[in-house]
C-alpha cells in the first residue's frame, strides 16, 4: 500500500489592529468638547439663533460630518486574516485505502435455458444449463432443476453432473400441467464445494 505524509508548517495568524487608535482618543476629546459646547448653546439657544449667521451653520455641519466619517473609518479599518495566510497541515493515514473494494476476477457463473420457448400445453421440452469458472467450462458437479407451474412446483427427479464443457440438460414433460398462455419458470442450480450455486432462471409459455 502506497501511503504519504505531507507536513506543512502553520503560520501564526496576528489579531487584526485598529490603524486609527491615537486618532480615536482625540475625535472622542473633541466630541466631549463640542457636547459640553452643545449644553452651553443649549442654555441660551434663542439668543444663538438671532446672533450667529448662515456661515457658521455651515461650518458647523461640515465638521459633524468630517467627525462622522472618521469615527466609521475607524471602526471599519481593522486588517483581517486572509484565509490564503493559514496553512493546515495536511496527513494521509497508514490505513488510507485498506479494505477498499478490488474488482475481482469473475468466478463461478451459470445460466439456464429452454430448448422451445412457446411449447404445446402437452409438449416435452429440454431443459439446459451451464457451469463455468472464468469462462472455461467446469466439469463433475451435480445439478438439480425445479420448474414452478402455476399450480405448484415440482423438482425433477434427474440430477445430472455437467460434462466438460460444464453443460447439463433435463427432459420436462409437460403433461398439461401449465395453462395456455401463462408463463413458467425453471431454476436451475449446481452443487459445488464451495456450496450451491443458483443459475439464471429458464422460461418457457406454453401456446
Amino acid at each position: 500500500m502506497y501511503t504519504q505524509s505531507h507536513q506543512h508548517p502553520i503560520k501564526p495568524i496576528s489579531p487584526g489592529k485598529p490603524i486609527c487608535s491615537g486618532l480615536e482618543h482625540r475625535i472622542r476629546l473633541i466630541l466631549a468638547c463640542l457636547l459640553l459646547a452643545s449644553a452651553i448653546l443649549y442654555s441660551d439657544m434663542k439668543y444663538i439663533c438671532s446672533h450667529i449667521s448662515s456661515r457658521a451653520y455651515l461650518l458647523l455641519g461640515l465638521l459633524f460630518f468630517s467627525l462622522s466619517y472618521m469615527l466609521t473609518a475607524c471602526n471599519s479599518a481593522f486588517v483581517a486574516p486572509k484565509p490564503s495566510d493559514q496553512v493546515q497541515a495536511v496527513s494521509v493515514d497508514s490505513t488510507f485505502q485498506q479494505g477498499s473494494p478490488v474488482a475481482a476476477t469473475p468466478g463461478y457463473l451459470c445460466g439456464a435455458w429452454s430448448s422451445n420457448n412457446a411449447p404445446s400445453t402437452q409438449g416435452t421440452i429440454t431443459i439446459y444449463a451451464r457451469l463455468t469458472k472464468n469462462i472455461a467450462g467446469v466439469s463433475g458437479a451435480p445439478a438439480t432443476a425445479i420448474i414452478h407451474f402455476r399450480n405448484g412446483d415440482v423438482t425433477l427427479p434427474s440430477h445430472p453432473s455437467s460434462d466438460a464443457g460444464g453443460f447439463v440438460n433435463f427432459t420436462l414433460p409437460l403433461l398439461g400441467r401449465q395453462p395456455a398462455g401463462i408463463p413458467a419458470t425453471i431454476d436451475v442450480s449446481f452443487t459445488l464445494d464451495q456450496g450451491t450455486l443458483d443459475c439464471t432462471s429458464a422460461f418457457f409459455t406454453p401456446g
